[in-house]
């Protein structure tokens, strides 16, 4: 499937189902690792290995697989208690508790209203705060009942259930060789139930699914979604795997079968890649189906300077910022045919613009000529005019990366963390308050 041509009917099929509100998201553990990680490796993966090496189980001769997180953890288990256990695995988890990844924040930029997250960890969450959403959590306790709540979802509220348990609850996850089966029979025997919601998400079959990296090569998941009824649905849903799955011996086995008789469709791609692509293909869908609207007149306008690589990036900050009661000067709306630009920026710059937002990148720091050169250099000038506590420039960070050496002095805002966004616009509205205060006295 080529995710990049906008006539592929799988992906336009895939899109307008999200769009519906009728895709759920299935988040697998072998699609969560570390931000930084450009190999992918799983934190499961990582955490088995860490684990392993624990004093008296390295050289165990009944380790066998270093890499299975519900063998090592049996295995740990056995040779010290559950509780030491819990508490290895939550300080490990505790590390990546307000990070997030760039497949977590693609992913965060579309409209699903519910995610099943298999694996303990934040990443999604994170990622769809720092989009500016809401979402609100829920998680299967495989030994006792948890309080059942009302769920009322939309694409800026969405849920995500973490099916086997979450660190805030140490007690709930899944760990286990043991633990695992006992998991399979309760969900088996409802016992304790999902909740009905979540019951009955699954049992709609206009629903269909995108899986992302769920691992279909183990056994417990295939029984896990027999289980679920995740399948026999009347449209198809998608599985993204990586090469591990598709190297397994029994993958084309498990292709034949699922896309045979369950309506699942297999495709093989970086996790990152595809969701990037997936993001790209549907903002150009959600452009026309969602207006922006008018804001006040006295609303702050935003200038923001950026390197031409950050467009989408950038863009998709514009429509945030919007939603947030900010406008936005954007040179391809703003600029009419036949303005020179060179003439105009000065101008726009000094007079038209409440502020300029330097939209920080590694393609940003690397290009040693571009015209956002110009325009920091103008905002930097206007910025000396300003008096002192008032902002006028303000820089941000699209992604882990330094800052531009002249605007080394001033204050810079994270937009890849949870709270980057809001820190954002409260600076805005705030400095513009102050502005209104200062006249108003």
């Amino acid at each position: 499937m080529s995710l990049s041509a906008n006539n592929d009917l799988s992906l336009r099929k895939l899109i307008e189902s999200i769009k519906r509100g009728k895709c759920i998201l299935l988040l697998g553990p072998q699609a969560s690792f570390a931000p930084e990680d450009s190999n992918c490796v799983p934190l499961t993966t990582r955490l088995a290995q860490h684990l392993a090496t624990s004093p008296g189980l390295a050289d165990d001769k009944n380790l066998l697989d270093r890499d299975d997180i519900a063998h090592v953890a049996q295995l740990f288990q056995q040779k010290r208690d559950r509780l030491e256990l819990e508490m290895a695995v939550e300080e490990f988890y505790a590390g990546y508790r307000d990070q997030t990844t760039e497949l977590h924040r693609h992913l965060a930029a579309l409209p699903f209203t519910l995610c099943i997250n298999t694996a303990p960890d934040n990443f999604f969450s994170n990622a769809l705060k720092a989009e500016g959403k809401t979402p609100s959590t829920g998680y299967y306790h495989f030994k006792r009942a948890t309080p059942i709540t009302s769920v009322q979802v939309t694409a800026d509220r969405p849920y995500i259930y973490n099916l086997y348990g979450h660190c805030d609850d140490i007690e709930s996850l899944v760990l286990t060789e043991n633990e695992l089966l006992e998991f399979l029979v309760n969900i088996i025997k409802a016992s304790p139930e999902l909740p009905p919601f979540i019951r009955s998400q699954f049992a709609d079959d206009n629903i269909n699914f995108l899986f992302v990296g769920f691992g279909f090569q183990s056994w417990h998941n295939r029984i896990l979604l027999h289980t679920l009824k995740a399948y026999e649905h009347r449209n198809q849903s998608l599985a993204i795997e990586d090469q591990s799955f598709f190297d397994h011996p029994g993958h084309s086995q498990t292709v034949l079968f699922y896309s045979h008789h369950h309506k699942i469709k297999f495709e093989r791609h970086s996790w990152t890649t595809f969701a990037g692509n997936l993001c790209n293909a549907y903002r150009p869908a959600a452009k026309t189906a969602m207006p922006q609207t008018q804001l006040p007149e006295d609303a702050p306008k935003v200038f923001i300077c950026y390197a031409t690589e950050d467009h989408e990036a950038t863009e998709q900050l514009s429509q945030q910022l919007h939603a947030a009661g900010i406008n936005i000067w954007q040179d391809r709306q703003n600029l009419r045919a036949g303005d020179n630009w060179d003439l105009q920026l000065i101008h726009i710059i000094n007079t038209a613009v409440d502020y300029v937002l330097v939209a920080q990148s590694p393609s940003m720091l690397k290009r040693i000529e571009g015209y956002f050169h110009k325009e920091i250099n103008t905002a930097l000038d206007r910025q000396q005019k300003f008096g002192l506590g008032f902002a006028f420039i303000l820089p941000v960070q699209l992604s882990d990366c330094d800052k531009l050496q002249q605007l080394a002095h001033l204050h810079s805002i994270r937009l890849d963390t949870p709270a980057g966004l809001k820190q954002l616009t409260a600076a805005i509205t705030e400095d513009w308050q102050k502005r209104k205060n200062r006249v108003a006295a």
